[in-house]
């Protein structure tokens, strides 16, 4: 590690080990000549003052800034004490530099940072997406479905013997079928109950699809729910929803496997359907598909997405385990 004495007094550099030369710049010659005030770039020399200042009895640990002999700036890990160098007070100063370091973590908070803002972004793309459907739906479907009930009501309130059966009848079956529809329509905006496991969640979602669609769901999963925490398992919740919402508007599929395995490594979940399929290098991730890839890489996951015409299409999801456990009690 570079180090180096300086005189209390005058700050002057007094000795240097070979370290220091080498990771500076200077001879060892040039170095000798040198006050300590010199390594700090000009603007940060009253700060180096008045942290010397402040510190003249005893250690100082920080980091700071200095200047090689060719100008370029590092961010240094500064230990400094005072000692008794040949019968006089000096100071032993050990410099680790660490720019490199800083540089890395910088750069990951700042990736952090861009991965949340798109979760966000899209996030909000899907909620207004869900929003404009669910207001298709109320407009195009249960609003006309009110409205020919409340003309089923009028016949009945007028009074005609002959229609009235009829039009009860038929009023009743239009508020069944739209207290139906918003109970579905509700559905896929709560968050599901997890009480249970997520594995059930998973299957109440297949048997209310396969309630009103001729296609095959399966599920296989090995999960320690115990394990995972309650985000997570909402986010793999999500991600099924959205998929099969996916392959039910675009893949013209017949059949759909869902698996969900997790060992002590990490948590992989593919989802597999025979539809349409597509070709990755034409087309583009759309929103869905660009919102599960947000979330699975804020937990440092990965998401593949395999597909060609004819040949159907695989969601596969790897996340680490360190990153969605529970913690140790």
């Amino acid at each position: 590690m570079p180090m180096w004495i300086i005189c209390e007094n005058t700050l002057d550099v007094i000795d240097v080990n070979d370290a220091a030369v080498d990771h500076y710049g200077y001879s060892r010659e040039e170095f000798l000549k040198l006050n300590s005030r010199d390594l700090s770039p000009q603007e940060d020399v009253r700060k180096y003052i008045d942290s010397i200042d402040s510190t003249a009895k005893g250690e100082y640990r920080g980091i700071s800034r200095h200047k090689k002999k060719d100008g370029t700036v590092i961010m240094v890990d500064v230990i400094a004490d005072n000692i008794i160098y040949q019968e006089k007070a000096a100071r032993l100063v050990l410099s680790n530099d660490v720019t490199e370091k800083l540089n890395a973590e910088a750069e990951l908070v700042s990736h952090r940072i861009m991965q949340q803002k798109l979760i966000t972004e899209a996030a909000i793309q899907v909620q207004e997406k869900e929003r404009e459907e669910i207001g298709k739906e109320l407009h195009d479907n249960i609003n006309q479905i009110l409205a020919s009930t409340k003309l089923y009501l009028e016949l009945a309130l007028g009074g005609n013997l002959e229609t009235f059966g009829d039009a009860i009848s038929k009023s009743y079956q239009n508020v069944t079928f739209i207290i139906e529809e918003i109970r579905r329509l509700s559905k896929k905006l709560v968050p599901p109950s997890l009480d249970a496991t997520l594995a059930e969640a998973i299957q109440d979602l297949i048997d209310e699809i396969q309630a009103i669609t001729p296609i095959k769901i399966s599920l296989m999963t090995d999960l320690d729910e115990k394990l995972l925490n309650e985000n997570i398992k909402l986010m793999i919740y999500r991600i099924v929803q959205e998929q099969i919402n996916n392959i039910l508007k675009h893949a013209t599929a017949s059949q759909v496997e869902i698996r969900a395995i997790a060992d002590a490594e990490k948590l992989d979940v593919a989802i597999i359907d025979n539809g349409v399929g597509f070709d990755t290098n034409k087309k583009s991730k759309g929103i869905g598909l660009r919102n599960i890839d947000n979330r699975v890489k804020f937990y440092n996951g990965t998401t593949q997405v395999i597909s060609n015409p004819g040949k159907g299409c695989s969601l596969e999801i790897s996340i680490p385990m360190e990153k969605i456990m529970n913690p140790v009690s």
